[in-house]
């Protein structure tokens, strides 16, 4: 016969409580005979418990389950206590003929804001890229956080979102995988939408009890983050930039800066068409204004972050005019000035220079806070590459 045991009631804990003592009841072998008992607790989140055991000894009537939650640990277990007896052949250990049962309960363990938890770093600005007519929408997920800001483990929680824009990004939708147990907020932009936008989350608890039915110890805050779409401007796997409303310049949301402050599009008299990580290094593809190029013209070296360390140091090109000086007898002064971004040789944008061996070769300088160097390389300056044979003017910025 199946061997029998009373119904647990479901229980809460508060957040890092001490062992607690449910009797267990009603426990019998389900025959006449004196059949062996055991009874095995199982628990479906273990990490929940420090202690989680039956105290019991067949063939009793009653036993004792303890809990333990285990320190700083919070969220939601499903616990079945299963009771077995020994069968026909009255052994536990010829586990064929034994007949088991299980009574199942939920035990939540409640945050305590009094109790010395780690608290997550919620988002304050959200970054998403915006959707077009040519694109299928995209959600963006967000994990819902209680009271405290940490994450909600299961617990029972109430959440309301709202956007202040919705012509933007509509009001989110919360995902409950049960009855006041969220798993996620999503939201997304409506076709062709730009600028910002404030989410707030209004989540309400259970309380300690983790029931809403008893409102005197229910609480309730109020999260907001700011969104922003950003436009795309190019999408070069693995890299994608965009800009925001105001255009200023992110590479997979991350801002590019220079100088402490966040990089436009337009930039020292040229447009950031492109991102390149071809050559091991970030780089950011320029065109100048006003020319007529179909593929950009320049790139702007910059560090891991894309980050933008200096200007002339990190400047060079992708193609470039030739000046070929190498069939004049006697080469004249090439006359060298500092122009937005970029060197100008004899009027020419950054050229690249052609010249014969044995010939001397004058530079005039005027590039006043840009040090002129010749070096071996390209990839921006390098002091270990300056090129210093017959040539006396490195590091000058103005003179022959």
């Amino acid at each position: 016969r199946v061997p029998t045991l009373d119904p647990i009631n479901n229980q809460t804990l508060e957040q890092n409580s001490s062992r607690l003592t449910l009797p267990l009841s009603g426990i019998s072998s389900g025959s006449s005979s004196n059949q062996d008992i055991r009874i095995i607790p199982t628990s479906t989140n273990p990490e929940l418990f420090q202690e989680l055991f039956v105290a019991y000894e067949s063939p009793d009537s009653e036993g004792s389950l303890i809990i333990t939650p285990t320190a700083h640990k919070y969220g939601v277990a499903r616990v079945m206590v299963t009771i077995e007896n020994s069968g026909f052949d009255y052994d536990l250990d010829s586990l064929e003929d034994n007949i088991t049962f299980t009574q199942t309960f939920d035990v939540a363990v409640a945050p305590n804001q009094d109790n010395g938890f780690s608290l997550v770093t919620h988002h304050e600005k959200l970054f998403v890229y915006e959707t077009t007519i040519d694109s299928l929408p995209t959600n963006y997920q967000l994990s819902p956080l209680n009271v405290f800001s940490e994450p909600i483990s299961g617990l029972r929680n109430r959440i309301t979102a709202f956007s202040s824009n919705p012509s933007i990004i509509p009001h989110p939708l919360v995902h409950y995988s049960q009855l006041d147990v969220p798993t996620r907020v999503t939201y997304a932009p409506t076709i062709g939408s730009k600028g910002s936008l404030t989410i707030s989350l209004q989540v309400n608890d259970g309380g300690l009890d983790n029931e809403f039915t008893t409102s005197n110890d229910n609480r309730q805050t109020v999260h907001q983050f700011e969104v922003r779409i950003l436009e795309i401007i190019s999408n070069q796997v693995p890299t994608i930039l965009a800009k925001d409303d105001s255009e200023n310049l992110y590479v997979n949301t991350q801002p590019i800066i220079y100088n402490q402050q966040q990089v436009p599009q337009v930039f020292f008299g040229s447009s950031v068409v492109g991102t390149d990580t071809s050559d091991s290094e970030n780089a950011l593809l320029l065109q100048p204004l006003g020319i007529d190029a179909e593929e950009p013209t320049h790139r702007l070296l910059t560090d891991e972050t894309w980050r933008i360390n200096g200007i002339f140091n990190s400047l060079q090109n992708v193609s470039s005019p030739v000046l070929d000086l190498s069939g004049r007898e006697v080469p004249g002064t090439l006359n060298i000035v500092a122009v937005a971004g970029t060197y100008e040789i004899n009027s020419v944008n950054n050229p690249t220079l052609i010249v014969r061996r044995s010939k001397t070769y004058t530079l005039n300088l005027n590039v006043a806070g840009h040090p002129f160097y010749l070096q071996t390389t390209g990839s921006g300056y390098q002091s270990a590459n300056i090129y210093r044979s017959g040539f006396t003017g490195n590091g000058q910025t103005s003179g022959e």
